[in-house]
């Protein structure tokens, strides 16, 4: 796991763990988060094992991932962070992006989803609401709402 200060005097920040199995996805996600005001401490891996035994001592508000990686081995990664750090937000950023994978991501328990592609205007937004624990609700959950308001 590999440590990035940015903005190390700012108390208020977030702790944000990424992970991603792509060396040249990594380098760019992980620059264009130290670009963002508001981070102390950005950690990076390319293997779950790593970053769950790092992320017990850098304590992370926010865990962004993309179980698809091959290495990670599809969602199932996601209940295993829960086990280890129940209070991590979770953040899904995968280059697959359907309504399929984004219904899974949530139900299993991430707290949002993000495709690689939107990066740039949908990731900053998804880490604070997944530190708030308002992730993006499913299709289905706004349609059961919906029914349930109109009742």
């Amino acid at each position: 796991m590999t440590p990035n200060n940015v903005a190390a005097n700012n108390k208020q920040a977030l702790r944000v763990l990424l992970i991603d199995e792509n060396p040249v996805f990594l380098r760019a996600a992980t620059a264009f988060l130290q670009r963002q005001s508001g981070f102390v401490t950005l950690r990076t891996a390319a293997r779950m094992e790593a970053a769950l035994v790092g992320a017990r001592d850098f304590c992370p508000a926010v865990i962004v991932i993309d179980p698809y990686n091959s290495n990670l081995q599809g969602l199932g990664v996601i209940p295993r962070i829960r086990t280890v750090l129940p209070q991590v937000g979770i953040v899904v950023l995968a280059l697959i992006d359907s309504a399929t994978y984004r219904d899974a991501s949530l139900a299993i328990g991430a707290d949002c989803f993000v495709s690689k592609s939107n990066m740039a205007a949908d990731l900053l937004p998804a880490i604070h609401r997944a530190v708030r624990g308002g992730g993006d609700p499913s299709p289905a959950a706004v349609a059961q709402m919906v029914r349930a308001m109109a009742a």
